[in-house]
């Protein structure tokens, strides 16, 4: 990101009676995203690529001062640490104010007013969908992968669109017209065309983001927040599994590795029909696992990745996203027998049995 002579400031005063018994988890989560942080009697410092955040922990709550030299980092600041900040404090829900540049209700940097251009079938149960939109830059930053998606419903056809609040976050100006959210992967980015890809698994319990790609065409317009999700932690060598939910993030991620990683990659699909051909290094081993039995290929998925050794070496990373229950069976398998840490994993369950929600895909 360039830099300019000129450096945007935002500070916020965030009252607690507690305050430094949520330090720990708001610590850990500002470090999550590739922080390079110092720390100074009270003072917490986290530095970006993109600009850096201060808190300074007192006896009446926090000092946040935030430091940029862009308007699209000074908003990305203000939502990691509004974010972090709301999570771990929901006992005394502080108000969080922003004084300085960029105060105030205004549009919301990080949203966008997507138009379908086209949709096809990538395999049989893959629909990938193609969107136009203003200004996708930022979608190729911070190292996320991931976007809101903002949809219409049946109850609120024609929704209303989020604006900036004075916290920094998402406000809506019309409850009663909020689109409905579900947290999907950019597959693909041409950021001069205007354009981003996003892949749907169409499968048999159908949610209302299913639902919508299936009727989607050209012409269509939904509205889109991002990137959300922590950054991917660059290693050597990697361990990875996922179902068919997963595959889009398996795809891009193994695109973008250095041409020198290492590792493996084990995916379940419901057909052989269902797999992709997936650019990677020379030293990333992909195998496949096939069954249309969603819960059968997910035990198969977990036990061979569990069965796998986890790469010699200290510089390495175990990645899975699948169903939320076999999500958990990773987890613990990692975190609690192998004993590897957040900083050496990340375990997202992108879909519940028999339920639909938030990250359906």
């Amino acid at each position: 990101m360039s830099q300019h002579s000129t450096t945007l400031h935002s500070y916020a005063h965030i009252r607690l009676n507690n305050g430094s018994a949520y330090l720990p988890p708001i610590i850990d989560r500002l470090n999550s995203y590739e922080a390079h942080y110092d720390l100074h009697e009270e003072q917490h410092a986290f530095h970006y690529s993109f600009g850096h955040i201060e808190l300074k922990s007192n006896t009446d709550g926090y000092l946040v001062t935030l430091r940029a030299s862009e308007n699209v980092g000074l908003s990305r600041l203000k939502d990691l640490a509004a974010v972090a900040i709301k999570l771990y404090t929901k006992e005394e829900a502080p108000e969080i104010l922003w004084e300085g540049d960029q105060a105030g209700e205004q549009p919301l940097p990080q949203f966008r007013q997507m138009t379908v251009v086209s949709a096809h079938y990538y395999t049989p149960h893959m629909l990938r969908i193609r969107f136009n939109g203003e200004d996708l830059t930022r979608f190729s930053l911070f190292g996320a992968m991931h976007v809101r998606l903002l949809l219409p419903t049946e109850d609120v056809p024609q929704p209303v669109w989020p604006i900036m609040g004075p916290n920094g976050l998402p406000f809506w100006p019309d409850e009663e017209n909020r689109p409905a959210a579900r947290a999907y992967t950019i597959r693909n980015l041409n950021i001069i065309e205007g354009w981003m890809e996003i892949d749907f698994y169409i499968h048999e319990t159908e949610g209302l983001a299913c639902q919508w790609a299936k009727q989607a065409k050209s012409g269509d317009k939904i509205g889109l927040m991002g990137p959300v999700g922590r950054p991917l932690r660059q290693a050597k060598q990697y361990l990875i599994g996922a179902d068919m939910t997963g595959l889009p993030a398996v795809g891009r991620m193994l695109e973008e590795f250095a041409p020198d990683v290492t590792g493996h990659a084990l995916i379940a699909v419901d057909s052989q029909a269902d797999i992709q051909p997936l650019a990677h290094p020379e030293g990333v081993t992909i195998d496949w696992i096939i069954n249309s039995d969603q819960q059968a290929a997910a035990t198969e998925l977990t036990d061979r990745l569990c069965a796998l050794p986890w790469p010699e070496g200290n510089d390495s990373f175990g990645w899975f996203a699948a169903e939320a229950d076999h999500a958990k069976i990773m987890r613990d398998y990692w975190r609690k027998q192998l004993d590897k840490s957040r900083d050496q994993t990340l375990v997202a369950g992108y879909w519940q049995k028999d339920l639909t929600g938030f990250m359906a895909g």
